[in-house]
């Protein structure tokens, strides 16, 4: 699993109409960011950055993937204000993988701040397959079905349930745990 996970989600540039492309060119986002990333940094000495995601784990359950190595600090950090095993670095076993141009790993080169801590909260929702299933159907229905057919509307329904779902616990726990990630380092931020 850990491989095929890998090889199907970590990015391609070869296949537009393929899972995971990632574009010919830089995006209009990207672009914007490499004009105003360093600026927006210039008089900061530590930054903890939070990108929040859904898809990947056990339902429910909150995973900090990290792309980049920790410093002893950051180590101490996350294990103070999030507790023992609360995060994981990149490996094979894990939930994560290695995305071809992710944003971790660029924020932290590019920010020019000595400590910088990029964590992906993942939360997580179904299964891999499944997940990997909606994705394929989604893909299907965008590029060779019909935009208003009812079937590509439920396609794009369930796609949505797969990485939102409705249930109301699901979300309370992912809201709950989410603004505690951002209060906590809210508040180490501000006593360094």
């Amino acid at each position: 699993m850990p491989t095929l996970k890998q090889a199907i989600a970590s990015g391609q540039y070869e296949f537009p109409q393929g899972l995971f492309f990632g574009g010919k060119e830089p995006s209009q986002s990207y672009r914007l960011l490499e004009s105003r990333f360093r600026d927006w940094f210039a008089r900061v000495d530590r930054v903890v950055h939070l990108d929040f995601h859904t898809g990947l784990g056990k339902w429910g359950e909150c995973n900090l993937l990290l792309e980049n190595a920790l410093t002893r600090s950051q180590e101490e950090f996350l294990k103070s204000q999030f507790g023992e095993g609360s995060y994981q670095e990149l490996a094979a076993d894990g939930v994560a993988y290695d995305a071809k141009g992710g944003f971790g790993g660029w924020s932290f080169r590019e920010s020019g701040v000595r400590d910088y801590l990029f964590a992906c909260a993942e939360f997580g929702t179904y299964g891999p397959v499944k997940v990997l299933r909606g994705l394929r159907a989604e893909n299907q229905a965008h590029h060779w079905g019909e935009p208003k057919s009812e079937s590509t509307h439920l396609v794009k329904k369930h796609l949505k349930e797969l990485f939102c779902p409705a249930s109301p616990s699901w979300r309370k726990t992912v809201l709950n745990r989410s603004r505690e990630l951002v209060m906590k380092s809210i508040e180490d931020l501000g006593q360094s």
